[in-house]
């Protein structure tokens, strides 16, 4: 036993998974998102000494989890700025974010760089919550409800129009289909610099796991082939998460 599983500490716990492997619907899928049934969802956490978890309590993800400090994507930015792949960002940018849900990315890229930012979620309860308590009193900001892979709004937007458009563990939660290869190709169109983050799983590349009755879904994609994406060795520490990127030449 190691000198650190002496010191007792809070730890997440697992929650057993009934995740059944197979093909999922989009229309099912985001249904956990749409319908807001992740908002009431409880998870696990356990004061752990000694390698047992001595006690346990539940705790409500919604709103805390979902605006955690989100420091390291300002930090990325600037590192992947440094490298060349994107643009500087400062007060005249422009970054939109796809599945934004409350805007904790956003908010610390606005807080980073003070940008104009901009995001889209096909929950309610987050955009609602995010635009009347968030973001209310702030300006250049523009949050829509709606569902990624269905919005006309995209259709609205001029090519490059964005400095940065990213997504960060958004796209997991979405079954490949033409309709998320299109919502893809719009990211990637509406911004000088496309870029993902999202988990890798070697073992299960290529798999579509389904979990709630179908409504909630990993899809599991090889981001780089799938996509036409660069992958990006980040220096900045991404718990869990891998850095793909679409650039088209001379947009940095």
């Amino acid at each position: 036993m190691s000198w650190k599983a002496l010191v007792p500490r809070v730890v997440k716990v697992r929650m057993d998974a009934d995740f059944k492997v197979g093909p999922a619907r989009t229309t099912d899928a985001v249904q956990w998102w749409a319908q807001d049934h992740y908002v009431g969802f409880k998870s696990m956490k356990a004061l752990r000494w000694a390698g047992v978890n001595w006690v346990r309590w539940s705790y409500q993800k919604f709103p805390d989890a979902y605006f955690a400090p989100a420091d390291d994507i300002a930090t990325l930015f600037r590192e992947m700025a440094t490298a060349g792949i994107l643009p500087a960002l400062d007060a005249k940018s422009r970054v939109f974010e796809g599945g934004c849900n409350l805007g904790r990315n956003l908010w610390a890229i606005r807080q980073a760089f003070g940008c104009e930012v901009g995001g889209m979620d096909i929950s309610p309860t987050a955009i609602r919550t995010a635009r009347e308590e968030i973001w209310a009193k702030l300006d250049r900001v523009s949050l829509i409800l709606d569902n990624v892979l269905t919005s006309s709004w995209f259709d609205t937007i001029p090519d490059r129009h964005f400095d940065v458009a990213f997504t960060r563990w958004h796209l997991i939660h979405i079954p490949r289909s033409p309709e998320k290869t299109k919502y893809l190709e719009n990211l990637k169109r509406i911004s000088k610099v496309f870029v993902i983050l999202e988990p890798v799983s070697p073992e299960r590349v290529g798999t579509i796991r389904s979990q709630m009755d179908g409504r909630i879904c990993h899809s599991w994609d090889n981001w780089g082939l799938d996509y036409n994406l660069t992958r990006y060795a980040a220096r900045t520490p991404l718990e869990n998460t891998e850095v793909f990127y679409s650039r088209p030449p001379g947009s940095a």
